[in-house]
């Protein structure tokens, strides 16, 4: 039997769902597209309670608004971000656009995939796996074919401590040997000493360079 049905509509023009998750709560995530009045398109990715009523709805525009965006997959991570991948228009043909949005519905990151023969590419599958790890594969151009490419991601949280943070009571400064990187996965031979803390499951590291002016950062060593 229908327990219940919801039908959504944005401004009277063709709306498609294209994919469809439930998280352990029961909330059920739903992403698509939206058509707009300017020629355009959105990606639109909706939460319902378990009854059905909507909690947030979220929409992501190309960078020319008159230019499509297309929401095809959505999954959900164990650790209850929503993953969602389309393609987007993007200065010349469509790319990869990776989102990931909170409970909340709040952007944590996004992540754009050019391809390697500067044509139209488009996902068409999403999985989250264990250990942060995500995989987007879809159809690229290679610039004389079309083939099917997969995406491995690392997602990892990076947290900024505020300015105003005391310094451990110890001081102890220890040499950066190699340790450390940066939010895109870099090393980074400019900090050479770091201090750190651990404070509810995160590392707040603190850094002074050469010219001993400290600097705040969270990273992830290399072991």
């Amino acid at each position: 039997n229908t327990v219940w049905s919801v039908t959504w509509d944005n401004v009277g023009l063709d709306d498609q769902a294209n994919s469809i998750g439930v998280d352990v709560n029961g909330y059920v995530y739903l992403t698509g597209y939206t058509n707009k009045t300017n020629s355009g398109s959105d990606f639109i990715t909706i939460k319902y309670n378990s009854n059905g009523t909507v909690q947030w709805e979220k929409f992501y525009s190309a960078p020319d608004e008159t230019k499509t965006a297309t929401a095809r997959k959505l999954d959900i991570a164990p650790y209850g971000d929503i993953l969602v991948t389309g393609d987007v228009y993007n200065i010349g043909n469509k790319d990869f656009l990776t989102l990931a949005y909170d409970e909340s519905g709040n952007v944590k990151w996004q992540e754009w995939f050019t391809g390697i023969g500067n044509g139209d590419d488009t996902p068409m599958a999403i999985k989250a796996g264990v250990n942060n790890l995500l995989f987007v594969t879809g159809r690229v151009w290679t610039g004389t074919q079309y083939s099917y490419l997969t995406v491995k991601y690392e997602m990892i949280d990076y947290i900024t401590p505020p300015d105003n943070e005391s310094c451990p009571a110890s001081f102890a400064y220890f040499k950066n040997k190699g340790q450390i990187i940066g939010t895109d996965a870099t090393v980074q031979p400019n900090v050479k000493f770091h201090t750190f803390r651990i404070c509810a499951n995160s590392i707040y590291a603190k850094f002074k360079d050469s010219l001993c002016f400290f600097k705040y950062r969270c990273t992830t060593c290399n072991n």
